[in-house]
């Protein structure tokens, strides 16, 4: 087994961003954006990335729809450096998240779709082999799955969302320090 710096869990999808649009957007009208940019897009995703473009050996376990957008997202992140090699497609039919980002200057509108994350469970983790060495990350989406899963870690880092917001993160937080001593950052 690989030994990383660090392993993240967690989804991987597209950012779509609209730029150039006023605040007050009216209903049923085309409105037109003076930019557009598709980005590598979820936390998780993008600290992999950013990690194995800085040199660091990063391991990252995922769940991706069997579309185009997830082959995409998976393509540019490969593009880094980080090891996918255990990462996983979902079934026939699929589709990865996506989130469009309606950008108003300094201020934005972000709209997302879950896609298949919600479908990443423990036993998809465990069945990845991970054992999370140095740092282990977690994305909103994966409280439950990672703590459950072999770890091995003296830091959790942890990038409560608006998503993990609604979810048990506070729980599952608890539930990792009680699991092994835990700072957090």
């Amino acid at each position: 087994m690989a030994d990383f710096d660090i392993t993240i869990a967690g989804e991987v999808n597209l950012d779509l961003i609209l730029y150039g649009l006023d605040e007050a957007i009216p209903l049923n009208r085309e409105i037109l954006a003076s930019n557009f940019e598709m980005t590598l897009g979820s936390s998780s995703a993008i600290l992999a990335h950013n990690l194995a473009v800085l040199g660091r050996r990063v391991g990252f376990v995922t769940l991706c729809g069997s579309d185009p957008m997830g082959a995409i997202a998976m393509e540019r992140l490969a593009e880094s450096g980080a090891d996918l090699s255990r990462c996983a497609k979902g079934a026939e039919n699929t589709k990865t998240g996506v989130t469009i980002l309606l950008s108003h200057g300094r201020s934005r509108r972000i709209l997302t779709y879950p896609g298949i994350m919600f479908d990443m469970t423990v036993a998809a983790v465990q069945a990845a082999r991970v054992r999370m060495r140095a740092k282990c990350s977690a994305s909103s989406a994966m409280p439950t799955a990672v703590s459950h899963a072999r770890i091995q870690t003296s830091r959790a880092v942890v990038d409560p969302t608006a998503r993990a917001a609604k979810s048990n993160w506070g729980a599952w937080v608890g539930d990792l320090a009680a699991r092994k001593r835990t700072t957090a950052p």
